[in-house]
């Protein structure tokens, strides 16, 4: 089967390997690309969120546009601010780069997990610092700011959809100008820059609920990945060759329930 994959460059170690293990034909078209902001207006925005009691990250990218500013993780008076993840990938971005996070969201990789669980901490005091990307979702600083807490949103990096070429004709592409069966989705942004007419052509997998519900904003039925993990993707194309005619379009509908962007 061929599978095109849409994220990121650098995420989801191991899927493309894992799926061609399989036996399938991969191919990687990324429909987003982030691009970090840069200069000292930038890397002063993110100094003055040092001094704050606590910085929320919510996915890789904020904390690899972070490492880009090269401001470090302490302030020059020497507060360090405790660090929050979304979920263990966000978590592992930040021991890269020589941050240990105060706060991992285990129970739900999204920002209501993340706002939950840091409402939960012993610790938990404002203002608290949201570094995050131009088309971040309202969520986690909605829900603390319902419960009180003063919250500092700062744009880090900018999101740009790209063009698709997982089918593109004439492409050096391995597989490129076959017929797509399935595509993984790992992101709203990702969701919402997929063309309609591939969609219809093909299964579509999504990692996690917001993808799932960006894909149904759009009138586009999926499958949903148990876990917004490589093997909660493979899991599912496993499930989705198991069923009778294996892949094409699922007729189901059956989508997540709750809206967000990474």
């Amino acid at each position: 089967m061929k599978i095109v994959l849409t994220h990121s460059e650098g995420r989801f170690d191991g899927l493309a390997e894992g799926l061609r293990r399989r036996g399938h034909e991969v191919v990687h078209a990324p429909l987003i690309v982030t691009r970090p902001r840069s200069g000292e207006d930038a890397r002063a925005d993110a100094s003055e969120l040092l001094a704050l009691p606590w910085l929320l990250f919510t996915s890789r990218s904020a904390v690899e546009a972070w490492a880009v500013l090269g401001v470090g993780w302490t302030a020059p008076d020497g507060h360090a601010p405790r660090l929050g993840a979304v979920g263990r990938q966000t978590a592992s971005a930040l021991r890269k780069q020589g941050a240990e996070p105060a706060l991992v969201a285990e129970r739900s990789s999204r920002a209501a997990g993340l706002a939950e669980a840091f409402l939960e901490h012993p610790a938990a005091a404002g203002p608290v610092g949201l570094p995050q990307g131009d088309r971040a979702r309202p969520t986690l600083r909605r829900a603390l700011e319902e419960m009180g807490f003063e919250t500092r949103p700062l744009v880090l990096y900018e999101t740009v959809t790209q063009p698709w070429t997982g089918e593109a004709e004439g492409s050096e592409r391995p597989g490129a100008g076959g017929a797509t069966e399935l595509i993984v989705l790992a992101s709203p942004s990702a969701a919402e820059a997929l063309p309609g007419e591939v969609a219809r052509r093909a299964t579509l997998v999504a990692i996690g609920p917001t993808t799932a519900a960006a894909l149904e904003h759009r009138g586009l039925p999926c499958r949903q990945a148990s876990t917004p993990s490589v093997g909660g993707v493979l899991a599912e194309v496993d499930a989705v060759l198991a069923e009778p005619g294996g892949a094409g379009p699922d007729e189901s509908g059956a989508v997540g329930d709750e809206g967000g962007r990474s």
